[in-house]
């Protein structure tokens, strides 16, 4: 289940480091930290009724989320089309 989301983020996790390199930290720090409240919020709706596989699909949608955000500000702040 892990591996699913992982796959999925993989190829934007280079171009989150874009932001801080462009001059953009706050930026990246403020898309981890809301990453970071998608998994706490996955987790704490998917444990109670699934366990374990609730936990792993929590965060496997913790990582589709960050690489939508990824996509949205590297479009927004960088100008770039991926």
């Amino acid at each position: 289940i892990l591996l699913i989301g992982l796959a999925i983020s993989a190829g934007y996790l280079p171009i989150e480091m874009l932001l801080v390199q462009c001059g953009k930290p706050l930026q990246q720090t403020q898309m981890r930290f809301f990453v970071l409240l998608s998994n706490v919020a996955f987790n704490l709706a998917l444990i109670p009724p699934f366990g374990i596989q609730g936990a792993a699909f929590g965060t496997a949608l913790s990582y589709v989320v960050g690489a939508l955000l990824i996509h949205i500000y590297a479009k927004k702040l960088l100008n770039l089309k991926i």
